[in-house]
């Protein structure tokens, strides 16, 4: 059996979010990396894993409240849009990881280019390098929502996710950030920062989706409804969409 898949992940926490993808399409928002020579970057990304389609329960878990929303992309698809897997280095990694660490440490705000074509390598590879130390490579679960199986074992491993990730193109305005992050103030530096990158859509046609998800038979029912008064989707659209709809509940019983 495959440990990764022809197909890439990305899961939402809102029927409302997926919903507003399949219009318009993926919506680079920043998301705050925090382990880099402890300074908090804010950087702007779509996230997606690389796991098989029988072994992503635990991690719609984990980012999907609601119970599963999502929707799966062809990696021929990812590979056309730039979206690449990310760097996992170890903390142990004295070469690469002491390298990397210590220019975080150093770089300050008017260090960061406005234009990519003048950044250097180190401050590229900030965009797509994941450190694995105890702290982020394994989340304790004991309060999580996550099954019974992941609470006796009380970790979560994110290298499992294989994550890929979609980077917007460079800017003046879109650009790695530094920020003093204050108690309670992450939400709001996100959904501020993320105006900036309201137009930089990651697109796709129905072809480039193998799959969306949904929770639940009912809540697959209530979706085709929202699917067919859409005003935002071609016809021809609409039906495509709803023949690839599947829910958490079929894959846990069926793959």
């Amino acid at each position: 059996m495959s440990i990764s898949s022809k197909t890439l992940f990305h899961f939402l926490p809102k029927e409302q979010f997926l919903m507003d993808t399949l219009k318009r399409g993926f919506w680079p928002r920043y998301t705050i990396e925090h382990f880099w020579g402890e300074k908090h970057f804010a950087i702007p990304m779509v996230c997606f894993c690389d796991i098989p389609l029988s072994q992503i329960s635990l991690h719609v878990k984990k980012y999907s409240k609601s119970g599963g929303y999502g929707i799966g992309m062809s990696k021929s698809w990812a590979m056309k849009k730039g979206i690449t897997p990310v760097l996992y280095l170890s903390y142990k990694n004295e070469f690469m990881y002491s390298e990397i660490k210590n220019y975080a440490k150093s770089l300050s705000s008017k260090d960061i280019a406005t234009n990519a074509s003048d950044m250097c390598m180190k401050q590229r590879l900030l965009y797509y390098a994941k450190r694995t130390t105890e702290s982020s490579f394994e989340l304790n679960l004991s309060n999580s929502n996550v099954d019974e199986e992941a609470k006796r074992e009380k970790k979560y491993k994110y290298y499992n996710e294989r994550e890929w990730r979609y980077v917007p193109q460079i800017s003046e305005e879109v650009h790695l950030e530094i920020i003093n992050l204050k108690e309670k103030e992450e939400e709001k530096i996100k959904n501020e920062l993320s105006e900036h990158t309201r137009n930089q859509w990651l697109d796709f046609t129905v072809n480039d989706v193998e799959y969306i998800f949904v929770p639940s038979d009912l809540i697959r029912k209530t979706f085709i409804n929202t699917i067919y008064k859409s005003k935002n989707l071609k016809e021809e659209d609409k039906l495509a969409y709803i023949s690839k709809l599947i829910t958490i509940k079929q894959i846990k019983e069926d793959f």
